[in-house]
């Protein structure tokens, strides 16, 4: 199982609460304004479940202007492997 240091989320921008964690993945729209999903500026996160070994794809306007997508159940392996880009991702743009 992948761990990942508590300064490595605070570094990346990740929000942790419990078993769940939210990775920001890619830039937003506009970097200059703030993340807003009524003024169009956006970003995508990676959300994995460590309990359950679930991941998900989601942008900043779900659960605002659109319903949150579904988990999807991952093996071990996929999970891990999808875990790690997230965070090589974030660290690109952190």
């Amino acid at each position: 199982m992948i761990n990942i240091s508590e300064n490595t989320i605070k570094k990346i921008g990740a929000y942790q609460s419990g078993a769940y964690l939210r990775i920001p993945v890619s830039e937003l729209c506009d970097p200059a304004k703030p993340e807003s999903s009524n003024d169009g500026n956006y970003r995508e996160y990676a959300e994995f479940r460590a309990d359950t070994l679930e991941y998900r794809s989601s942008m900043s306007y779900h659960g605002d202007i659109e319903p949150m997508p579904e988990w999807e159940t991952l093996s071990q392996a996929d999970w891990e492997r999808e875990l790690l880009l997230a965070v090589l991702a974030a660290e690109k743009i952190a």
